[in-house]
Order: C-alpha cells, then sequence, then structure tokens
C-alpha cells in the first residue's frame, strides 16, 4: 500500500491512511507499533502483514465516533501491525518537501516558547499536533479555532505579495499575465503539500489557477462557476470528501461569500 497521508506519531504507533493495491475497500487506516525508527512521509511504499478489520460502533450514543472521521478520510476498514512485518518500504519523491517542513518545525520549537511555538507551527505548516488540549480547547469555546487552520486566504495573500510587483511593472502585457500564472501553479503546488493537503487550501489554488487562467485565455472569470467545477472534480476524485468537515465548511463558507457579494452589489450597499 502507500502512504495517503501525512503520518501522524503518538509514542511508539504511527498512524495514516494507506491506499491499498489489491483490495475492494482499499482505503485502509493504518496503525503501526514499534516504530521508533520508522521514518515514513506522504507517497511511501510498503509491503506489511497485520490483522485487517471493521470499525467498531461508539460505545455510546453521542460518543467519539472514530469510524465517522476515518470515512471522511476514505478509510473503510483499519487495519494493525508492527514494525517487523514490514518486508519492504520504497521512500516518496515528496520526503524533500516534508524534511523542509520539519526543519522549519525544530526551527520555530528552538526560538520561541512551547505553546507559542505550536501555534506558530499551526499556521505555517498547518501540523496542530504540537498545540496542547488546553490550547484548542479555550479557542474552541472562544470560537476562533478555525483561524489555526491554514486556509485560502494565506494562499492568496502569498499569491498576492508574489504577483502584486509584475501587474504593475512595465512589462509586456502577454508577461504581465503567463509570469503571475506559472508563479500561482508552483505556489499553489507547493503550499498545498507543505500544508498537508488541506481542503480549503486544495479549493483556494484551484479557484486561483482559474482566475489566472481567464487572463491567459482572456475569458471572464466566473468564482461561482469555478466553485461548482472545483467541488465536483474534488468530489469525483474523493468521494468520501463529502463527509469531510472542512470540505463543507471551505466550500460553504465561500458561497456564502459569493452570495453576499452579489447582494451588495445588486442593491449598492
Amino acid at each position: 500500500l502507500s502512504v495517503h497521508s501525512i503520518p501522524k506519531y503518538y509514542g511508539d504507533t504511527v498512524s495514516f491512511v494507506g491506499k491499498a493495491e489489491k483490495a475492494v475497500n482499499n482505503f485502509i487506516y493504518v496503525s503501526i507499533d514499534l516504530c521508533k525508527n520508522l521514518d515514513l512521509c506522504f507517497g511511501d511504499t510498503l509491503t506489511l502483514s497485520g490483522t485487517v478489520r471493521r470499525f467498531d460502533a461508539p460505545l455510546n450514543d453521542g460518543g467519539n465516533d472514530f469510524s465517522s472521521y476515518a470515512k471522511s478520510q476514505g478509510a473503510s476498514l483499519r487495519m494493525n501491525s508492527e514494525i517487523y512485518k514490514i518486508s519492504y518500504h520504497r521512500k516518496s519523491r515528496l520526503r524533500g518537501i516534508f524534511s523542509l517542513r520539519e526543519k522549519i518545525t525544530k526551527r520555530i520549537f528552538m526560538y520561541i516558547p512551547p505553546d507559542e511555538a505550536g501555534l506558530v507551527t499551526a499556521l505555517v505548516t498547518g501540523d496542530k499536533d504540537y498545540i496542547s488540549e488546553e490550547i484548542k480547547e479555550n479557542y474552541k469555546k472562544s470560537g476562533i479555532y478555525h483561524i489555526l487552520a491554514v486556509s485560502g486566504l494565506h494562499l492568496n495573500l502569498i499569491i498576492m505579495l508574489l504577483t502584486a510587483g509584475f501587474v504593475s511593472s512595465k512589462l509586456k502585457r502577454r508577461l504581465k499575465v503567463i509570469i503571475p500564472f506559472v508563479l500561482t501553479c508552483f505556489t499553489c503546488t507547493f503550499l498545498f503539500i507543505f500544508t498537508g493537503f488541506g481542503v480549503s487550501v486544495e479549493r483556494a489554488a484551484f479557484m486561483a489557477v482559474a482566475l489566472c487562467s481567464a487572463g491567459i485565455f482572456m475569458r471572464e472569470y466566473s468564482p461561482e462557476a469555478s466553485l461548482f467545477a472545483i467541488a465536483v472534480i474534488v468530489l469525483i476524485t474523493e468521494p468520501h470528501s463529502y463527509r469531510d468537515l472542512s470540505f463543507l465548511l471551505s466550500f460553504s463558507a465561500t458561497l456564502g461569500v459569493l452570495i453576499g457579494v452579489r447582494i451588495i452589489k445588486k442593491w449598492d450597499i
């Protein structure tokens, strides 16, 4: 199977969503024990053996239903294994990007106190595992937990900073369109991988590329049509996304903003 999510380490256990090559339900939530020295990365390929089973139902109504979370990530089965049962491990070509991510995280914790470093890491890399449960709970109670997630806002700000100079330069009109398009494609691809394949970043990335593409082909850009097309593409390529809260919040919030802008323009508010 291939590692299809960013591995999470909890003591001597690592867990991730794996995509099995030969299986009816090919997305499996995998846990590997005794893995202290196992260096896994998104895109790695593994051959291993272990026990595959269905998810347990929650013990009581309203309890923590882990199966719902796993299904929102595409996994319909779970598998337990141990490190000595791994017979093959091929490393991913994306390892360089994730190594950079780890180096930046270590630098943040080197110069900033732990609690603040956890918040900075979440905003820079999208990894909220370093934030203490107490701080997470405080943000949730305050109703501002969403600001800890890397979103389309962050991506758009970076793209605007990168492309603003070219738009106002004295370059030929064609170059003013092509260079921002290339920069946008590169930035979107890099940040989408670097921040952990977040749905909100994916939506913003596609919309940014669509906007730049409209300039190249001299077509009028429709954000509503772009949002709808991207939602269809995501659901076709990853059908389980409709269960993902990030997908629901990102697309519904963006649609709400677009409708609000329409109302403001129509009534000249």
